[in-house]
């Protein structure tokens, strides 16, 4: 009931357009917003959502528990109509409440391993995914199902909301008919212009490999950013006049806007955050990519594609025995009774014997 639900809300509030197959491609500059995990000539690892968000909890429980610490102090500080005992047991209390309900979840947080990210390997041109059991997903990049979906999400207390969502269809391992949908990069917030970036960033690695100019690059250089796939672009807009150019970039230049533009830099949650990050890259993942895909990540590996060698009868049969229990060791047959005892009594007179001896 609640997946037609969710699939006539979609119908009716998003608008869906495929990317794959055939792959389109956009007249839009290649962009990313922190989502590339690593890069190089062989692969590039993406984020996966969970890794994007890790951290969130521990800045965010770091931070109540300073706020509640301030409080605290302040109770200490300037409250002076009660005595010293009073104000110690309340301050203490309240930090103890924020270190049970908000410190607790945070720490739990930074303790779990980061999930495996996607990977898009450009010598066998496949993705690969693992799920949260760890089994293996792939797609040839040639043939991937691909979706671009935009529309809007009205939440309760904010209102409506935009929202674009890219998606991408795998298939299991040695199974093509259980699939598996991923979703790259953010969704709520996002617009669809930031997700034809995104596709046109991941199609020229596929195509080109890393290097190439991405909209940073072009705006860092100075030169006239011109997307005509994007819904920003209006080539019958007006030029800004010089007048309106000098305030627009007073507002630029203005305190409030960079110091709003420093502290969304430098704020003390995300630095908390990429703390965490930090520390938890250098702990193994939650699940680490079998052999079938670290042999084609090396320079060295084979270039043959998992769709074309899932079917064969030598990996059917490795799965299958993978993925069958393994079997039970067989006690050996108890012996009669008349055994049983008769070999209890003899530990007995051997336990006495040392006994003696001793």
């Amino acid at each position: 009931m609640l997946q037609k639900l969710g699939q006539a809300y979609q119908q009716k509030f998003f608008r869906t357009e495929q990317l794959s197959p055939p792959l389109k491609r956009f007249r839009v500059y290649p962009q990313t917003l922190d989502e590339i995990d690593q890069e190089n000539e062989i692969f590039l690892d993406f984020k996966t959502a969970k890794e994007e968000q890790y951290g969130g909890w521990f800045s965010t429980g770091m931070l109540g528990i300073a706020l509640a610490t301030l409080l605290g102090l302040s109770i200490l500080i300037f409250n002076q109509q009660a005595n010293l005992i009073d104000k110690l047991i309340g301050a203490g209390g309240l930090i103890s409440l924020a270190f049970l309900v908000m410190g607790i979840p945070g720490i739990i947080e930074i303790l779990k391993p980061l999930p495996t990210p996607w990977r898009f390997n450009r010598r066998t041109r496949e993705v690969y995914a693992l799920d949260e059991s760890g089994q293996l997903y792939h797609a040839p990049w040639d043939d991937i199902q691909a979706y671009l979906s935009t529309g809007t999400v009205f939440l309760p207390k904010s209102g409506p909301m935009n929202a674009a969502v890219l998606e991408v269809q795998l298939h299991r391992f040695g199974d093509p008919h259980h699939k598996l949908n991923i979703a790259l990069g953010m969704t709520l917030g996002g617009q669809r212009y930031q997700k034809l970036r995104l596709w046109e960033y991941l199609c020229t690695y596929m195509d080109q490999g890393p290097g190439f100019e991405t909209l940073e690059m072009a705006s860092a250089a100075g030169k006239r950013i011109v997307e005509p796939d994007s819904e920003l672009y209006n080539p019958h807009a007006p030029v800004l006049s010089p007048e309106e150019e000098k305030a627009t970039q007073e507002i630029l230049n203005s305190p409030v806007v960079r110091f709003l533009l420093w502290w969304d830099k430098h704020d003390f949650m995300t630095r908390l955050e990429q703390w965490a990050y930090r520390r938890a890259l250098r702990r193994p993942r939650k699940h680490a990519w079998p052999e079938v895909v670290l042999e084609r990540c090396r320079p060295d590996g084979p270039t043959t594609r998992l769709v074309d060698i899932e079917l064969t009868p030598e990996v059917q049969k490795s799965l299958t025995m993978a993925e069958s229990p393994a079997p039970a060791v067989l006690s050996p047959a108890p012996d009669s009774t008349e055994a049983r005892i008769a070999a209890h009594r003899e530990r007995i007179r051997a336990a006495r014997a040392a006994k003696a001896r001793n």
